[in-house]
């Protein structure tokens, strides 16, 4: 069953873009601890960049979600297929909670 995703929530993007962002400023703030010890200049840049990481997710992302709608609404969205899983005994498959819920 193909699907296709029309349009893009874009304050939901920027939220995800700065939770994964957010991920990578942890690994980054890690590293400037490291580096703080070795060379503070650049321990402390780097602590800054960790600190506003998320909020540079946000913003990309957030631009990036603009422009995939808009491109989405020219030429089409994103084509995927979609499959049906066995969620184990006593689940319904996501499928079925999809068609009975319209």
């Amino acid at each position: 069953m193909a699907s296709q995703i029309k349009r893009v929530r874009i304050l939901q993007a920027g939220n995800v873009g700065a939770a994964l962002y957010g991920v990578i400023g942890v690994v980054l703030l890690l590293l400037a601890v490291v580096v703080l010890f070795v060379h503070r200049p650049t321990g402390l840049r780097i602590l800054v960049i960790a600190a506003l990481y998320p909020v540079f997710g946000f913003f990309v992302w957030i631009v990036a979600a603009a422009l995939y709608n808009l491109a989405a609404g020219m030429v089409g969205g994103l084509q995927f297929e979609c499959e049906p899983i066995d969620d184990g005994p006593g689940h319904v498959a996501a499928q079925d909670n999809i068609n009975t819920a319209s």
